[in-house]
């Protein structure tokens, strides 16, 4: 497996808080925390791409929503449109300002996809 290096710049807090949890969690490197991390935010990603909400509860039962304004970029898109290709999730991250998936226009070309495979249209 190839793997990528990459720098990443913290604030003094970022780094404290970081350096905190690796303690607390028993993680001994930040290639290990960046891996958790990303295993976490990949599982919360796939359950709000399945129209789950991802929540606490405590032992009484009461439900703390989590709110995290990126997740809301995952609501409301299906786990069909993760089917783009390596080569367009690389073109589409290089734009920031644009959501990954455009739902709208992903359904139309699936859409004229689907018409032009039946002969109609």
């Amino acid at each position: 497996m190839q793997t990528k290096r990459f720098q990443l710049d913290l604030s003094e807090q970022e780094h404290v808080e970081m350096e905190r949890l690796m303690a607390h969690a028993g993680i001994k490197t930040k290639r290990e925390f960046v891996s958790n991390a990303l295993t976490l935010f990949k599982w919360a990603a796939m359950e709000m791409l399945q129209g789950r909400t991802i929540a606490s509860a405590d032992a009484k039962g009461s439900l703390k929503e989590l709110q995290m304004p990126v997740f809301q970029n995952f609501t409301g898109i299906g786990l069909e449109e993760l089917l783009l290709s390596n080569e367009e999730v690389r073109r589409r991250s290089q734009e920031p300002s644009r959501r990954l998936i455009d739902r709208k226009k992903f359904l139309e070309e699936r859409a004229d996809e689907h018409l032009a495979g039946t002969g109609v249209g």
